[in-house]
């Protein structure tokens, strides 16, 4: 399976491959990136062809405005270790990106506050997306939305595959 290495999840400065929702009072960027080396992808495939497959998520980080790195949450709250997800890109231009902590509360009744951890911690959405080749870019149109502010808009961020890595 391909790597995700980067998708933003927050509010603010777009880093990379698309947006989810933020849970945060602060705006922060949230993204998912790769421990993995990189390496340059075939100059022969399009962007557009680089993205399609199915991408396995490898960690979340969060960042600020500014870019810099700033401490992920403790558990079980979005972003703290243990994170899985997935993002599956089809050659129609559909989308569709999962992302949820492990770990999560299980039981047949859950608190209201049991309840409301458990929703923090998923991020989703689906639509279509296009894709820039000159400039390198992706713009997402999100058909729905874990966040109901999100559905109906679009997100354009910047998009790099290096072999298996997005």
């Amino acid at each position: 399976m391909k790597t995700l290495t980067r998708i933003f999840v927050g509010y603010g400065l777009l880093l990379s491959f698309g947006t989810l929702s933020g849970c945060s009072s602060e705006p922060v960027d949230e993204t998912a990136e790769s421990v993995a080396g990189m390496s340059e992808a075939s100059s022969s495939t399009s962007l557009r062809d680089g993205v399609v497959g199915t991408w396995e998520l490898a960690r979340v980080e969060f960042r600020d405005s500014t870019g810099e790195e700033i401490s992920a949450p403790a558990p079980p709250a979005f972003g703290s270790l243990g994170a899985i997800g997935q993002a599956v890109l089809d050659d129609a231009g559909h989308i569709g990106v999962a992302i949820m902590q492990q770990g999560r509360t299980r039981g047949d009744e859950l608190t209201p506050a049991e309840a409301l951890d458990d929703l923090e911690a998923y991020r989703g959405f689906f639509g279509t997306y296009s894709v820039n080749e000159n400039d390198g870019l992706m713009t997402l149109h999100f058909q729905g939305n874990r966040d109901p502010r999100l559905t109906g808009t679009s997100a354009t961020n910047k998009v790099k595959v290096s072999g298996d890595e997005l």
